[in-house]
């Protein structure tokens, strides 16, 4: 699996203290509920009931139950919160093209943390798309907007994809590896069928 989230653990960790690495998880948090109250600040102008509701937002059992973890899930949060933020943001003809790289390169990262919240990048990519193509822009403009913000998504993903198919045989080992035929995994998708929905209906109806 993607080592970029074990390095940022272990700074934490070297900084910190074993006990007190996962502080992390906290500061991202954070993070994310600044995020959140600039999303909600047009709609609830009162600092006050915008601090009760990011507090409300943020009292999600998972979140706290992740803080004292060295699971890695909470920190591309306010990566993905802060790319959603843009995507609703309007903004200048002129400031688009980094505007659209930016939101990418954040999308990047997230995956790079995470290669599962590809499901969430999606989503917001088709909406930045959505808008970009709403407004007509030039066709010159669009290709160069594509191109770069393709670019900034694939940086951050890129580095440890080639490792893994240099070293492995498959660029997401060991996920999909009914498709790569890696030898060190089954050909399988790497799902261990003990946790989670199984079949469509149940994956649909998963709380």
């Amino acid at each position: 699996y993607n080592t970029a989230p074990d390095m940022a653990m272990g700074i934490a960790r070297i900084l910190f203290g074993y006990r007190l690495g996962t502080l992390i998880n906290l500061f991202s948090l954070f993070w994310a509920a600044r995020i959140v109250d600039r999303l909600l600040r047009s709609y609830l102008p009162n600092e006050w009931i915008r601090s009760a509701a990011v507090l409300l937002i943020f009292a999600a059992e998972h979140l706290f139950f992740e803080i004292d973890t060295y699971m890695i899930d909470l920190l591309a949060v306010p990566l993905l919160l802060e790319a959603t933020r843009l995507s609703l943001t309007d903004v200048a003809s002129e400031k688009l093209v980094e505007h659209m790289t930016r939101i990418a390169f954040l999308l990047g990262l997230s995956v790079a943390f995470k290669l599962i919240y590809v499901v969430l990048a999606m989503p917001i990519a088709l909406l930045c798309g959505w808008r970009f193509l709403r407004e007509n822009r030039a066709p010159m403009q669009l290709i160069r907007t594509v191109v770069l913000a393709l670019a900034a998504f694939l940086l951050p993903v890129l580095p440890f994809t080639i490792y893994l198919y240099q070293e492995m045989g498959s660029p997401v080992f060991p996920i999909l590896n009914g498709v790569f035929k890696s030898p060190y995994w089954p050909p399988n998708s790497g799902w261990d069928n003990r946790w989670g929905p199984v079949g469509f209906w149940q994956t649909v109806a998963w709380p």
